[in-house]
């Protein structure tokens, strides 16, 4: 799975025309998966997160240390 939104992120609901604001407290994670319905994707409470990402590999153009303030993935807005 990875982390694709952190709270006050918008990101484009899967399967719909949506978007979802991710409330204080939660995030968006997403399965490595690329069989539909495959652990897909969802919002879980960031007290359940293990682990913080440190690098970035992908792009590579784009490859190197993520700093702290800053959210990687489909997210629409950053705060």
């Amino acid at each position: 799975m990875r982390l694709t939104a952190l709270p006050g992120d918008w990101i484009p609901v899967p399967e719909s025309n949506d978007t979802l604001k991710i409330p204080k407290g939660h995030c968006w994670v997403e399965s490595d998966n690329p069989v539909p319905g495959a652990e897909s994707s969802e919002m879980i409470s960031l007290g359940i997160v293990r682990g913080r990402a440190t690098h970035r590999v992908w792009p590579l153009n784009k490859f190197g240390k993520i700093e702290r303030s800053t959210t990687v993935g489909r997210a629409l807005h950053h705060r």
